[in-house]
């Protein structure tokens, strides 16, 4: 097999995206990475993701915003109003043509345009339909409005259990719980898909921002099931696992400690940092005390990592093969050197009018081959006429 072959594994596969924001069109852009054809319908004011620099940051930018860029590259625009009967019309001819329907409007607002999934279902039995909610499609809350820091973080549990430090939860960065959601939803199609090719028949594909925060949280959620032990907020300095903790070095840059088997990794770490006498401390001389007495390690680590810097550490740790992670900025991430060889950062193909510029990769290759886009976002509606042609409609 050449190794270009195989790259596209969704050529062929026409993709309907009505999706706003993040969660579903960052699914769609997956499918496209992939090489499926994703025709995206916008009302005529848009998706509101288009600018939401301005409108939630407050930054005066006259171009699109670059999140909307990473979850929309390569699609097709079609303008319509799907309250409109001709609006109406089309979307029923593009479902004929199409393997795929992805939305994340309200399951009451779905069903009010006659789009609903059990609608579909029984009038294109051949189509994957593909839906994201806050909270599920059925239930108390499933017209809930959800977002990633209310059904992913808030609600699922999983806040709460980064709520050790000052009992408040960080601000969970932005969009994360979109875009794990959003890759759920691409592997059920992925799954769908190959499952119509054994039986002919489409489904509904299904998932959730409060799903997908509950598995996301499924480590402590899975000991408190089974057990009667309620695991606490995470806090460094309550982390029973020091020998799994961030640290701060003399330049003021941290690194995460990765000795996970303590017992093993605990001689070879004091050798590292040349504190043997720790090791006939009665304090840590095992897993349990070490545990037992995390807070106390860890400001005698504390004491010890702030006398050198992160490249002196990452010098020494190497020599003697402890295992750690840097803990990278911004700007570290995008200038690394592995993150870039493996694709992580690729050039976005340039517009007639403008210059080629770097976005961020989705993540799964194929024949080691990374992933690439395949050309920039749509403007509003950019396709309309071409659509309409192949539909016959115009």
């Amino acid at each position: 097999m050449k190794k270009e072959e195989g790259l596209l594994p969704l050529k062929g596969v026409r993709v309907v995206e009505m999706g706003v924001w993040i969660a579903v069109p960052a699914a769609g852009a997956m499918l496209c990475d992939w090489g499926a054809d994703v025709i995206k319908i916008e009302p005529s004011s848009g998706d509101p993701a288009r600018h939401a620099a301005a409108s939630i940051y407050g930054f005066d930018w006259d171009f699109v915003s670059p999140p909307f860029e990473v979850d929309n590259r390569g699609k097709r625009s079609l303008e319509l109003d799907a309250k409109d009967p001709k609006g109406q019309e089309i979307i029923a001819k593009l479902l004929e043509t199409a393997d795929v329907f992805i939305s994340n409007l309200r399951p009451g607002a779905m069903k009010k345009l006659g789009l609903s999934p059990e609608a579909l279902r029984e009038k294109y039995p051949r189509l994957v339909i593909g839906q994201i909610t806050g909270y599920g499609s059925s239930g108390p809350e499933m017209n809930t409005p959800g977002y990633d820091s209310g059904g992913f973080w808030a609600y699922s549990g999983l806040a709460h259990q980064f709520a050790g430090e000052t009992g408040y939860p960080p601000v969970l960065a932005s969009a994360v719980g979109d875009h794990l959601t959003g890759m759920s939803l691409a592997s059920g199609l992925a799954a769908a898909l190959y499952g119509r090719e054994q039986t002919g028949q489409g489904c509904i594909v299904e998932t959730s921002l409060l799903k997908t925060g509950i598995f996301a949280g499924s480590a402590n959620l899975s000991v408190r099931l089974s057990t009667d032990v309620s695991l606490p907020a995470k806090s460094r300095f309550t982390n029973n696992a020091p020998l799994v903790n961030n640290y701060r070095c003399s330049d003021g840059k941290a690194f995460w400690l990765l000795c996970t088997e303590s017992d093993r990794h605990w001689p070879t770490l004091l050798e590292a940092i040349e504190r043997l006498d720790l090791k006939d401390d009665g304090r840590f001389s095992s897993t349990p005390l070490r545990s037992e007495n995390a807070e106390e390690l860890i400001k005698e680590l504390d004491q010890i990592f702030a006398t050198k810097t992160r490249p002196q550490w990452i010098e020494i740790f190497n020599s003697h093969e402890v295992w750690w992670a840097p803990v990278h900025d911004l700007d570290e991430i995008i200038e690394n050197e592995q993150a870039n060889h493996i694709g992580s950062f690729p050039e976005m193909p340039a517009e007639s009018d403008g210059d080629a510029c770097q976005t961020i990769a989705t993540p799964v290759d194929f024949n080691r081959v990374p992933t690439r886009p395949r050309g920039r976002s749509p403007a509003l509606g950019r396709d309309n006429d071409a659509i309409l042609k192949e539909l016959d409609l115009q």
